[in-house]
């Protein structure tokens, strides 16, 4: 079987948004063992940046630990609205090149974000980082009208 962008690939976008949100969790679970001496806190996680804190880790570091968590965080706040609006388009009827296009760019999109949110340093990333955020969500709702207007059209 030859895959094209008429394969029907999409729904292999929503467990791939999944892994994709646990980058920066990955990431900040190395940036805290580097600091930590190679150990990482696994009983209490969420405590391990103030540890870090604690023991005098230069700013910088935990800045980025926290825009990690927060990389990670949004990630998991968006993937519910991902996973519905690719559902959705493909109950709906949505063709299968229209759906992977829209996910293959979605996920660029969130890696992407997910670069500029851990590497932000001034305004301007933080901007380009917030423009990035904007149009993943403009994709999932071009998905959601998309779908909106094939199911119209059919019935």
């Amino acid at each position: 079987m030859t895959l094209t962008l008429a394969s029907p690939l999409s729904l292999y976008s929503i467990p791939a948004l999944w892994l994709v949100n646990f980058v920066p969790y990955s990431l900040k679970r190395s940036v805290v063992q580097q600091n930590k001496g190679g150990k990482y806190d696994n009983v209490q996680p969420r405590d391990n940046v103030a540890q870090l804190e604690k023991k005098g880790v230069p700013k910088e570091v935990i800045d980025k630990l926290i825009r990690l968590e927060g990389a990670h965080q949004n990630g998991l706040e968006v993937f519910p609205l991902w996973t519905a609006a690719v559902l959705i388009s493909n109950f709906a009827g949505v063709s299968d090149t229209t759906l992977n296009t829209v996910s293959a760019a979605f996920l660029a999109s969130r890696l992407l974000y997910t670069y500029l949110y851990a590497n932000q340093s001034n305004e301007a990333v933080a901007g380009a980082r917030s423009a990035t955020w904007g149009v993943g969500i403009a994709m999932n709702m071009y998905l959601i009208s998309a779908a909106n207007k094939v199911y119209t059209e059919r019935n």
